[in-house]
């Protein structure tokens, strides 16, 4: 009878054992989902705030380029009368576009090798840097809107306001400006394109179209 008792006892002793054991298991198995979890939550809250921070670089290069855009506005305003835009001025502007249209978001196409740093490449309170380019929209460099170069005439893009006529209205005349028989003074179209490069390789591509 005695033996009996202490061999039941025995049994129930290694029987709490394996219960523990098992209890030990399962809370490492939690704590480890756990930190796995917490982990998780970390490395998304980090995404989200690298995420947020690059489009608030982006958005400021591309604020950036109104300025450049106005920058360059500015050159071709002073520069319009007389035979000033007949010619080259590099770095900044150009007296035709590219035979081919250039890979804009390449930084090593040669059409930014034409390009102006504004401000001599010195960063803004953000810390972008700015470029523009402009192109006046002629096939001929260095000619006049109605010259020609080796024999081949010199084709741009223009406006023409009419000498007289209702409304004296503009309309759109790559060759002489003459409308119904009455000639008015051409407005070429030139290209601005602007480039802004922030921090984080933030970059900002933008193009206007003027007449002037």
């Amino acid at each position: 009878m005695n033996g009996i008792m202490i061999t039941t006892a025995h049994m129930k002793l290694r029987g709490r054992v394996r219960q523990s054991g098992v209890v030990l298991v399962i809370a490492l198995i939690v704590l480890v989902a756990m930190t796995l979890v917490a982990i998780g939550t970390l490395r998304s809250v980090d995404t989200s705030n690298v995420v947020a921070g690059n489009l608030g670089f982006k958005q400021a290069t591309l604020n950036g380029t109104d300025q450049v855009v106005e920058t360059a506005y500015r050159y071709l305003a002073n520069n319009w009368s007389g035979s000033n835009l007949q010619n080259d001025a590099k770095p900044g502007y150009v007296s035709s576009v590219p035979s081919a249209e250039p890979d804009w978001t390449n930084p090593n196409d040669g059409v930014w090798g034409d390009a102006l740093c504004v401000n001599g490449c010195a960063p803004d309170a953000n810390g972008n840097t700015m470029y523009y380019v402009i192109h006046r929209m002629c096939t001929q460099s260095n000619t006049p809107y109605n010259g020609s170069v080796g024999g081949v005439a010199n084709q741009c893009h223009m406006t023409t306001s009419a000498a007289s006529g209702a409304g004296n209205s503009m309309a759109v005349n790559p060759g002489i400006p003459c409308q119904n028989g009455q000639c008015g003074t051409p407005q070429l179209y030139y290209r601005i394109t602007a480039k802004v490069v922030g921090p984080r390789n933030s970059v900002s591509i933008v193009q206007a179209v003027i007449a002037i």
